[in-house]
């Protein structure tokens, strides 16, 4: 994630930075596949596919405030399901908002860097993961 330099929103200060922060997010529209009747079996089963892969789930619109770019980036890697590697230097907490219900990752990403100047790139970098097993 890196930031367009005077697009992104500015670090709040003073008071305004003092207490806890939030973070509210949705995810994409769910549906059942075309044809599919809406039973509690066609939708338990189209759940639990779709939580086998939890970047279908993607995000619509997010609402951050008195957030670190850390925090920030925390939360956009959870509601995508991929790394997010935080590049932007900004120090501070901010107050974020992108709203628009993507339909798509491709689209949300598009809504993210418009509106906040936040950009999410792909691109390869190498990262330490922590696997912890359990021996009971």
């Amino acid at each position: 994630m890196t930031a367009i330099k005077g697009k992104t929103p500015s670090a709040k200060t003073g008071n305004e930075s003092f207490g806890g922060g939030f973070t509210g997010a949705s995810g994409f529209e769910f549906s059942l596949p075309e044809g599919t009747p809406p039973s509690p079996e066609a939708m338990k089963k189209a759940v639990e596919e779709l939580l086998k892969r939890p970047e279908n789930m993607g995000l619509s619109n997010i609402s951050a405030g008195n957030v670190t770019m850390d925090g920030f980036r925390q939360d956009l890697e959870r509601g995508l399901g991929r790394p997010v590697i935080d590049e932007t230097g900004l120090e501070g907490v901010y107050d974020i908002e992108v709203h628009g219900n993507a339909k798509n990752t491709e689209e949300f990403i598009r809504m993210l860097r418009e509106q906040t100047g936040l950009v999410l790139t792909p691109a390869t970098r190498s990262i330490e993961i922590l696997t912890l097993i359990s021996l009971n």
